[in-house]
């Protein structure tokens, strides 16, 4: 059955049967063999099939209203879920007293029994149009069987369900892990959920500058902590085991500025007026790519002129593209070099310039390019408001939108070709020329924006005064990833995002005075991470959404059982990550019953548009006629009516055997 077009589903066959219900007789069936008679079998067979097939569309209109009926109670669950996300999140908040967790226990327990009332609830008759199985009923008893149709196989198989039960919103999650009060081991355990590094050790010295990245943290400071060179700048590498080492100690100490870090292999961009590659014997002012082991690798420009400066650079995911603002004192650029590889002469790399005017001062700042080294991001800051542009490389254009937008104080790349950034409302991200942005966090407090990009989701980190709180959110779901209390008497000069070691957390870098983590009044770099004594033991263990549809063993556990009790902090970890899960299931689930009606509504065109033909023929046929020629001519009716809807052929005789059978 499956996969049949049109001519096979509507054929001389077809009309012979409908003729042969008509004549209610044996002879009727033989006269038929041939050409259709004129004794009013033809006509009356089709006024049969005309009926029948309003009959089907009476069924399958009745499959959308109870398709529809699924989606708004899987909506009331999924706002049900969100209500159960806050509340567990907010008991996971190491400022929460006891008094207040088991208030919110209270509510978690009033949602979970609100939540479990509506899945009972959805019921009409004997179906249940929460679950998969009810869907599948339905679905047959009009003829749309999953197992002999492809189009409505792959409807189904758009859902997700556990194996514990097959609800469109399962509360059931399996766990080979045991949840262990974090009480039981408080004397071993620690409720700070952050760890605070100080990297640098600045005397004051210098303006301190520097970045982390998923194996190292780099500062630009006086070499005090080797003394290799101490009366110099150089570029201090800190790896995640607390080793620091000189990057190129003294071969890169003349004029040394750290521009940028890749957040994710740990090379950093730094300008200096060294030759470490024998490419600068004049002592100019140039860009370098320095490894994470402090090797220089790559000389990126190749200025012969005293005047020219630059002032600021960012590097692609696989440090072979550089963006940078060069200032030669008569004009002012934004530049891009592209090398095939590392190691090579300057001057073979492919240059763009993005942007450049005849200014005696530069009036460009902040350049960003996103992981592809495609887009890229800057500022014009010569006129009062700052302007913004967001450029493609590859079509040569500016964002539309972006182009010459006033009020946008921070911004970085979250994905390919997607930036994140604050302006006087809020935080938003813009897709290139893709229209409106999307707003992600609505506020007129918030500063030092910091994104990443990584896998399929980017992240983005910002700063609130009005609470000195630090957040760091994943930008698809806007999930708080990490959350650092911080003082009003903290100064942040710059921040810096990048993942842990195992790409399982986010790190937070910050740049500034933070006389609230150790009383240190000089600016320093400090890396901040979540303690993993106290959540990531926890969080790691929770249900995802990919293994909803492969549990194969451990404990099924629900997670609005009676043992659960999120006034206990380590529970509420697990159920917030079994809560997001659920979220993710019914998101999905959603997106599969807009399928299931769509399928629907093509089933719906095609019925109607075979019932349509049926009848207008029943009108026409006067004489006798051969069956395959009037098939036929019904088919180009149906064709004409119904273009789109021709995928959905293989049904239509599965339809039409359930309206005669059930009367549907």
């Amino acid at each position: 059955m499956s996969g049949i077009g049109l001519s096979k589903a509507l054929n001389g066959d077809t009309l012979r049967r409908f003729a042969s219900l008509a004549k209610q007789s044996q002879s009727a069936s033989s006269s038929l063999r041939g050409p259709l008679g004129q004794d009013q079998a033809i006509t009356s067979g089709l006024r049969i099939g005309a009926r029948t097939f309003s009959s089907a569309l009476d069924g399958l209109n009745s499959a959308v209203s109870f398709v529809n009926l699924s989606e708004k109670a899987l909506a009331t669950l999924s706002d049900l879920t969100d209500k159960l996300i806050d509340v567990t999140r907010r008991a996971t908040d190491v400022a929460a007293s006891k008094g207040t967790r088991q208030e919110l226990q209270i509510e978690f327990k009033r949602l979970a029994g609100e939540f479990r009332r509506t899945v009972k609830n959805a019921t009409t008759g004997d179906n249940e149009f929460l679950s998969k199985e009810g869907l599948s009923e339905i679905f047959t008893t009009i003829g749309l069987d999953q197992k002999s149709s492809d189009s409505i196989a792959a409807v189904f198989s758009q859902f997700v369900t556990p194996v514990a039960d097959d609800s469109l919103a399962s509360e059931q999650n399996a766990a080979s892990y045991v949840s262990v009060p974090v009480g039981a081991f408080s004397a071993r355990r620690s409720d700070a959920e952050v760890l605070v590094s100080k990297i640098s050790n600045n005397s004051g010295t210098v303006s301190l500058s520097g970045g982390i990245s998923q194996v190292n943290s780099l500062v630009n400071d006086r070499d005090v902590a080797l003394n290799q060179n101490p009366t110099k700048a150089v570029i201090l590498a800190t790896a995640l085991n607390g080793n620091t080492t000189a990057a190129s100690a003294g071969t890169l100490s003349a004029g040394l500025e750290l521009l940028a870090v890749n957040e994710t292999t740990g090379y950093s961009v730094v300008t200096s007026t060294s030759d470490p590659l024998g490419y600068n014997a004049g002592g100019y002012n140039q860009i370098f790519i320095v490894n994470a082991s402090g090797d220089v690798v790559q000389q990126v420009t190749s200025n012969a002129s005293v005047a020219t400066t630059y002032s600021s650079a960012d590097i692609s995911a696989d440090d072979l593209t550089v963006a940078y603002i060069e200032n030669t004192g008569t004009t002012a650029s934004v530049l891009r070099a592209k090398f095939s590889s590392l190691g090579v002469d300057p001057t073979t790399a492919t240059s763009l310039t993005v942007m450049s005017v005849g200014l005696g001062s530069s009036p460009f700042i902040g350049v960003k390019i996103d992981n592809s080294g495609e887009y890229i991001a800057f500022q014009d800051a010569s006129v009062d408001p700052i302007i913004t542009y967001f450029y493609s490389a590859s079509s040569g254009t500016f964002d539309a939108l972006i182009q010459g937008t006033t009020g946008i104080t921070s911004y970085g790349f979250v994905q390919a070709g997607k930036l994140a950034y604050i302006d006087g409302t809020g935080i938003y991200r813009q897709t290139f020329d893709d229209g409106a942005p999307r707003g992600l966090v609505y506020g007129t407090s918030y500063t030092s924006l910091s994104t990443l990009e990584g896998g399929t989701d980017g992240y983005f980190g910002y700063y609130d005064t009005d609470t000195d709180m630090y957040q760091v959110l994943d930008v698809n779901d806007l999930e708080v990833q990490l959350s650092v209390q911080l003082s009003s008497s903290d100064s942040i000069f710059s921040t810096s995002l990048a993942f842990n070691s195992d790409g399982s957390h986010i790190d937070l870098g910050i740049v500034g005075v933070m006389s609230s983590f150790g009383g240190d009044s000089d600016r320093e770099l400090y890396r901040i991470r979540y303690n993993p004594a106290a959540v990531e033991g926890i969080r790691s263990s929770a249900s995802t959404p990919s293994q909803f549809d492969a549990i194969t063993g451990g404990q099924i556990t629900s997670i609005f059982d009676d043992s659960r009790d999120i006034s206990k902090r380590g529970q509420a970890f697990r159920t917030l990550e079994d809560l997001k899960a659920l979220k993710s299931q019914i998101s999905k689930n959603l997106q599969a019953l807009d399928g299931a009606r769509n399928v629907l509504q093509d089933n719906i065109k095609l019925v109607r548009a075979t019932g349509l033909a049926f009848l207008e023929m029943a009108e026409q046929v006067r004489t006798s006629v051969d069956a395959e020629t009037l098939a036929e001519s019904l088919r180009q009716r149906i064709r004409a009516s119904a273009p789109t809807a021709l995928s959905q052929a293989e049904n239509l005789n599965p339809i039409t055997v359930a309206a005669l059978t059930y009367g549907v």
